[in-house]
């Protein structure tokens, strides 16, 4: 097979696959071209989501005719003279290379101008041709429009996702663009809706109101900390404010967001002792270190950056997370909380599963030491044929062994089948609330909620507009009664994002919240009977070796096993 050398028309089309891999992807590249401008004001407008128009407009420093003329060539840029400055870079954008790849699968229309001229100029480039630049009277800074995106490469359009997935990461990468610039003014507009507007503000906590809601920053807690060069302040939630969703996670590093799995890790270690594993802080950190110490050309898209002194910096994190939450005297939440998640009196579906009652850690609470370990008396419940150890696990025996069963997986298994068994005759039983409970939600997941209306509705969660992206809860599922409607809503939202789902698949990540919230928990004491109700009812499971969420449910220990731990041949 001999070797062929590419034309310029197939090479560009592939090096525009590794930066615009969809409309987001275009608004990101564009909207870091306006920061790197100095704008104060950016709007961005989309149509067809982002497919058919995506249009942005600053108030930049504009773009002189000399440099317009460059500006579709590849790795053309002002921020890189010589080979240094890339170890040094200050500006969001570098390589050169997103407008010459925009525009090589688009039609790219630019009209800008400079302060202090009268005139300004647009050039229009087709599929990577472009006209020369034509003077224009326009206003001082740079309008961007980017129309018929993957024209002339239907095989890539087709694998785009649908119209309100794409809407939805347009709207995420605007939501970071903001959360790292609250000092420029961001404007959306969206087809023919109504326009969302994120004022300019020095304080970060307005700016994630504006975007999130007063329910989400009326639990932030404000820190910071300096180390030498290195700056590191942001906004985390309080620990009465997780779910099991994993969304809003905001780091950005010298105003770049950055994905980091190390810095996001170290966070959660830095809530470990005030949150049970499994559930997800919100939280928005700005990292500053010199420019010198980071790299920032180690991605493609360049979502993630290379740090000098990465264990540091992690190390300086998670201190500052546990020390905020320390100083600022969570203790009486972080009770509440775990007395609401974790030993709360039960619902009547538990009561009817098990036929008993939980006491209820609430009338405890005086006694309860915050950050200690919870005290069971009894280590081991006996019965026949098994133990339940600590509260957590049953063993049981087997005829070539043991079984070790995580308990709150096994009853979450059951629950989940059982539910499922009656949502297939009716839809579950409802609680309608005395007292309503209003939320504010963002624009992505407002939209989420009304498409998956009547899916929520069968299994007892029933809502209303009420304003300006806001809903009422009007009634949960019964069997979630006791439970905070907010944070039934947060959870539910967290199981519906995925666009690929069929409803069936939508309808049991749904379900699979209800059994988990309503299972037992870690350190609940069954007695015998309680234990061997769910051992006769695990008998039936067709599923035996997972709970809803894939941990395992249970680990079986053979002699052979045994033999081979204790060295018996």
């Amino acid at each position: 097979m001999s070797i062929n050398i590419l034309s310029k028309d197939i090479y560009s089309k592939i090096a525009a696959g590794e930066v615009v891999e969809r409309p987001a992807s275009v608004v990101k590249e564009l909207v870091e071209n306006s920061i790197d401008a100095g704008a104060t004001s950016v709007c961005v407008e989309i149509s067809d989501s982002g497919k058919k128009l995506i249009k942005v407009v600053d108030n930049g420093i504009g773009i002189s005719k000399d440099d317009l003329e460059k500006l579709f060539i590849s790795h053309a840029t002002s921020k890189v003279k010589v080979l240094n400055d890339i170890y040094n870079i200050k500006t969001l954008g570098f390589r050169g290379e997103a407008l010459c790849s925009i525009a090589a699968v688009s039609k790219c229309t630019i009209t800008t101008k400079q302060k202090g001229f009268e005139l300004g100029h647009k050039i229009i480039c087709i599929g990577g041709k472009r006209n020369e630049p034509e003077p224009i009277s326009c206003n001082t800074g740079t309008i961007i429009e980017i129309s018929d995106l993957f024209s002339n490469v239907p095989a890539r359009k087709k694998f785009l996702k649908s119209d309100q997935s794409e809407k939805r990461q347009i709207e995420e990468i605007l939501r970071r663009l903001a959360i790292t610039n609250p000092s420029i003014r961001f404007e959306y507009k969206c087809d023919n809706n109504e326009p969302k507007i994120y004022e300019a503000t020095l304080d970060i906590k307005k700016r994630v109101s504006g975007i999130f809601g007063s329910e989400v920053s009326d639990h932030l807690l404000e820190f910071q900390s300096m180390r030498k060069d290195t700056v590191i302040k942001g906004l985390i939630c309080s620990p009465s404010y997780t779910t099991t969703a994993s969304k809003m996670f905001y780091i950005n590093v010298n105003g770049r967001f950055v994905k980091d799995l190390y810095l996001h890790k170290s966070i959660l270690l830095g809530y470990s002792e005030f949150i049970p594993v499994g559930r997800n802080p919100a939280y928005f950190v700005s990292i500053n270190v010199p420019s010198s110490d980071v790299d920032v050309n180690v991605h493609p898209t360049k979502i993630e950056v290379r740090f000098q002194n990465h264990a540091e910096i992690a190390r300086i994190l998670q201190s500052s997370v546990r020390d905020i939450l320390l100083q600022k005297e969570v203790g009486a939440s972080v009770v509440n909380y775990f007395e609401k998640t974790s030993g709360a009196a039960p619902s009547d579906y538990i009561q009817q599963s098990f036929a008993r009652t939980h006491s209820s850690a609430a009338n405890n609470a005086d006694q309860v030491q915050v950050l200690q370990a919870p005290v069971i008396p009894d280590v081991i419940i006996r019965g026949k044929r098994f133990i339940q150890l600590h509260g957590r696990y049953i063993i049981e025996e087997s005829q070539d062994g043991i079984s070790v069963i995580d308990q709150h997986a096994l009853h979450e298994r059951i629950l989940l089948e059982e539910l499922k068994d009656k949502i297939r005759v009716a839809d579950l039983p409802r609680q309608f609330l005395i007292i309503k409970s209003t939320i504010s939600l963002p624009e992505d997941d407002l939209a989420l909620l009304l498409k998956n209306k009547s899916l929520l509705e069968t299994v007892g969660f029933c809502f209303e507009l009420f304003g300006d992206q806001k809903i009422r809860i009007l009634a949960v599922p019964a069997v979630l009664k006791d439970h905070s409607a907010e944070e039934i809503c947060r959870e539910f939202l967290g199981h519906l994002e995925d666009d690929d789902s069929t409803p069936e698949e939508l309808l049991e990540e749904v379900l699979s919240v209800i059994a988990c919230r309503t299972a037992v928990k870690f350190n609940d004491k069954l007695s015998e009977q309680e234990v061997d109700s769910l051992l006769e009812k695990r008998k039936k499971l067709v599923v035996k070796n997972h709970c809803a969420h894939g941990r395992n449910m249970e680990i079986k220990l053979t002699f052979n096993d045994l033999n081979k731990l204790f060295q018996r041949t």
